[in-house]
């Protein structure tokens, strides 16, 4: 019997991608940017969220990437669950205006998912060698993330038609 099926090695390879896709994604969207001589970091979510409401959906809709990596990779729902809180307290108070500016300044939601990831990942190595998702988990885990981004897009549209 061969041991080095693609059934085996497949998995460490989707974990390994997903980890530089989840490191490149997050600082992407979080710290790509420098400010020189005050060492402050900003990404792409702090700027597309200085247009309002819709920056903020779509920075929403691309930290539910980061969210998407956790479900193919097979994380818990209370992680994802949790991850999910982090992306929509960023797009919540991204619809206040100026606060919500400064707020994502400050407030890593992509990095800080993308470390939770990684903490998750680097526990499952210790514990078990490399765990991915079977295909039930990961429609669950897409679900919760459609209804979970639906939810907080609804309100942000009806805080625009109601405040703006």
């Amino acid at each position: 019997m061969d041991t080095t099926s693609r059934d085996v090695l497949a998995p460490l390879a989707e974990v390994q991608a997903s980890r530089r896709r989840l490191q490149r994604l997050s600082r992407l969207l979080d710290e790509a940017i420098r400010i020189p001589g005050l060492g402050w970091k900003f990404g792409v979510d702090s700027v597309v969220g200085l247009v309002p409401v819709v920056g903020d959906i779509v920075g929403l809709a691309l930290s539910g990437f980061v969210v998407y990596e956790g479900v193919k990779l097979g994380a818990p729902r209370p992680l994802l669950l949790k991850m999910t809180g982090f992306a929509a307290l960023d797009a919540l108070v991204g619809l206040v205006p100026v606060l919500g500016d400064v707020f994502d300044f400050a407030f890593k939601a992509n990095r800080i998912n993308a470390r939770l990831l990684e903490d998750y990942l680097q526990d499952q190595e210790r514990r078990h060698g490399i765990v991915v998702a079977g295909q039930g988990q990961r429609r669950a885990g897409i679900i919760v993330l459609v209804l979970a981004m639906a939810a907080v897009g609804g309100l942000a549209w009806w805080a625009a038609r109601h405040f703006l």
